[in-house]
């Protein structure tokens, strides 16, 4: 009965760690794509919005270019 319960704890601890990888080190692809989502979100306007509003979302979309290399 203690292996199995062993057992368990480890596959539990093992599963934690995979999931706590995952959520402190995401692919490259998930990056990406959050920060794609967080563009369009910047850029997309409705038609109700001021424009200083706008011009305030156009400001801020230099934030999203890369950085330079040296």
């Amino acid at each position: 009965m203690k292996i199995i319960i062993r057992i368990v704890l480890l596959a539990a601890l093992a599963a934690l760690g995979v999931w706590l990888w995952t959520v402190l080190f995401p692919s490259p692809e998930k990056v990406i794509r959050r920060r794609l989502m967080e563009l369009a979100r910047t850029v997309s306007s409705s038609p109700n919005e001021s424009d200083l509003t706008r011009l305030a979302a156009a400001r801020s979309v230099a934030v999203f270019s890369p950085p330079r290399s040296s």
